[in-house]
């Protein structure tokens, strides 16, 4: 090696030398893992698929009913605000787990205890749904514990936005 120095940018791992062009390891540059997402991919994926379910449920009910489409679009937009949430909550977005939380809280709300001005879109998207009598509170539970969830992971979250924001800086 000859000796010869230059700056580079820290994303790099491997660099020549600018007076023989031998290959050189930059050693100042230490990978990082990212932190363990396991909880915090089981949770989104629990808030996306009660999304999801609702969306469903829309759906199949914008398709086969007559009548104010209205609370039913509403229903459909919110619920797929939850699907796409939850993919940004799962890359480290905080606002998006907090989206994640607070639609989950108005799913579980409503399924568990309809409000005077939901009962007859809860009824309707229910309609068709065998034993909903059961499914209704048991689908709103589920709701409440993924939004409990969401709640209980915000560490991770944080931790994870956190090595991004280093591993997207040493990049740059």
């Amino acid at each position: 090696m000859c000796g010869e120095t230059r700056v580079v940018p820290a994303a790099l791992t491997v660099v020549s030398c600018v007076k023989c062009g031998r290959k050189m390891a930059a050693t100042d540059v230490q990978p990082t893992l990212p932190p363990p997402r396991a909880r915090l991919a089981g949770v989104t994926l629990l808030s996306q698929l009660v999304a999801a379910c609702v969306f469903g449920l829309a759906l199949w009910c914008f398709l086969r009913h007559a009548g104010p489409r209205g609370p039913i679009v509403g229903i459909m937009v919110a619920s797929a605000v939850g699907v796409f949430a939850g993919g940004a909550a799962h890359r480290g977005s905080l606002f998006a787990l907090a989206c994640c939380a607070v639609i989950d809280v108005a799913i579980g709300v409503t399924a568990i205890y309809p409000l005077p001005a939901a009962r007859p879109y809860a009824a309707m998207l229910f309609a068709k749904v065998p034993h909903a009598n059961l499914v209704m509170p048991l689908g709103g539970v589920v709701a409440l514990v993924a939004a409990l969830a969401c709640l209980l992971v915000v560490p991770d979250v944080r931790r994870f936005a956190r090595w991004f924001d280093r591993t997207a800086r040493r990049r740059n």
